[in-house]
Order: C-alpha cells, then structure tokens, then sequence
C-alpha cells in the first residue's frame, strides 16, 4: 500500500504525463480516488493524536494558576483605586474650602484689571479732551473756539500718563495743550 503522499504524487504526474501509465493504472488511481474514506477509522487515528502529554497538562494547570492571580491583581487594584477616591474628594473639598479662601482674600486687593485702548474717530477735540481729563482727574479749558471744533482720529491708552497723553496730542499741528497744575489748557 502506497502512503497518502506517493498516491498525491502520482496522481499529479498522471495529470502531466498519461502517457507514462497505462489505462489499467489510470483506472485503478480513479477508483481509488471515487471510494468513500473510512470516517470511522480517521478518527480513531485523529483521537490517538489528540491525547494531551503529562508535561502539556502542567503547563495548561501553571497557565489557569497564572490567570486566576492576574484577575485577583486586577481586583485588589479596583479596589484599591476606588478606595483612594473617596480619600481623594475629601481632600479635594478641603482644598476647594482654601482655594475660596484665597479667592476672597484676592478679592480684597485693588483690582488690577487691563484697560483696552480707546479710539476716538472723527471726533472733535471738545468731545475727546473732557472724557481723557476726566479719566486723569483733570479739567479742561479752551482758550479759544477754533480748537474745539477740531476732528482727530486717535487711540488713546488710558493706562499711558497723562504727560504721555499730552505730548501725544501735541504733535497734531493746530493743538498746543500745558499741563497747569490739575488742568489742561488747550492754546
């Protein structure tokens, strides 16, 4: 009896090459291939491979052991976490408790707070002037009326000094503004 392989083999080389067999060898290989296989007989053959070594058993029960630590870890972690949480949002009140705290007592400093630009367009030198003075603290006197009619485009800075300011508005050709004390003077 030939092995499965030399059948597969020559079953291949009878396909390239019929020439090389006679037609009673090609007959035979065909009926050998039409018949039903044995099922019964292929898996008693399948069983008797199947049987698991001693050696192979200690390793699946170590594998099981090994699982059954990992899941107890994981366990004892979730618990713990869950734990460590509850401590956590007392803690967390207690700070959030400080953090008022502090937040009144920033609330008592002066405020510091960024003043944005201003910027004034096409506005006449008599609208603009008192509502800059007035900022500073200042009051404003024009010494003639041609000035006050006067339309300027111009970002003022509140945060600027009023000197800065003043300089600022003297480099505009018809305006000529001193300082006298509290009071601008516009010439």
């Amino acid at each position: 009896m030939q092995t499965p392989d030399k059948k597969k083999q020559m079953f291949l080389d009878m396909q390239e090459h019929p020439e090389k067999y006679s037609e009673k060898q090609i007959e035979a290989m065909m009926d050998e291939i039409d018949q039903v296989p044995d099922v019964d007989a292929a898996w008693q053959t399948f069983e008797g491979q199947r049987l698991v070594h001693p050696s192979r058993r200690r390793l699946q029960v170590a594998a099981i052991f090994i699982g059954i630590l990992m899941i107890s870890g994981i366990a004892f972690a979730g618990v713990h976490f869950v734990r460590n949480m509850g401590n956590r949002s007392t803690e967390s009140e207690t700070q959030s408790s400080s953090i008022e705290a502090e937040a009144s007592d920033l609330s008592q400093q002066p405020d510091t707070t960024i003043i944005q630009p201003v910027v004034f367009d096409n506005v006449t030198l008599e609208a603009l002037l008192p509502e800059i003075a007035k900022h500073y603290g200042y009051t404003v006197s024009f010494r003639s009326d041609q000035s006050k009619n006067l339309r300027l485009f111009l970002t003022w800075n509140p945060q600027d000094s009023i000197q800065d300011v003043t300089e600022k508005l003297n480099l505009f050709e018809q305006i000529n503004i001193v300082l006298d004390g509290r009071a601008m003077i516009v010439e």
